[in-house]
């Protein structure tokens, strides 16, 4: 498609849309080409097919989700928040918490032990230990990642391979793990 059927289809500038099409080339995400009527056009790469919306194994939406100004607002605050270490990036954009365990505690009624697979530096266990301090906590993570850990009251830091096996809880929970892993 030439930039002036692309400038046309979406009723922009085609000054302004060479300039972000440039920008899209540079990154790979399309590629110029000469038409059959010899004009300068655009082709799609396989870069830019996964972020059509009917394309195979599409990020359209993820990629809209995460370009929410909901998503995004907590970014304008994280130097603020490392800085004074007291308030959350997300409660200060938000005004409160996105998901809090302090608020949910009867969750884990009933249960003595939680083990976090994947928990790196035990941060979230330790969250759910301080709200719920009847909870033994087991930070499982690879040898070399809890042997690092500072210890921790209630949070057993144990090192191992999940694809061996897990520790055994009351409930497990797996945070940003799963997505390392394809489905075989």
């Amino acid at each position: 498609m030439t930039l002036s059927q692309l400038s046309s289809v979406l009723a922009c500038s085609s000054t302004s849309l060479f300039r972000i099409m440039r920008f899209l080339m540079s990154w790979g995400i399309f590629k110029e080409k000469i038409t059959n009527k010899g004009f300068m056009g655009y082709v799609q790469t396989p870069l830019s097919r996964l972020l059509t919306k009917d394309g195979n194994d599409s990020l359209a939406t993820f990629l809209l989700f995460e370009n929410n100004s909901f998503m995004l607002a907590p970014w304008h605050f994280l130097t603020a928040s490392v800085l004074d270490n007291k308030t959350s990036p997300i409660t200060r954009a938000l005004g409160k918490e996105l998901c809090s365990l302090d608020q949910c505690p009867k969750v884990f009624i009933g249960m003595s032990s939680v083990v976090n697979v994947g928990g790196g530096d035990g941060t979230t266990l330790h969250i759910l230990i301080k709200t719920c301090p009847w909870i033994q906590g087991i930070n499982f993570d690879l040898p070399h990642v809890v042997s690092v850990v500072p210890e921790c009251e209630g949070i057993e830091h144990v090192g191992g391979d999940m694809f061996i096996s897990v520790p055994e809880a009351n409930a497990a929970f797996l945070k940003w793990i799963l997505h390392d892993w394809s489905d075989d």
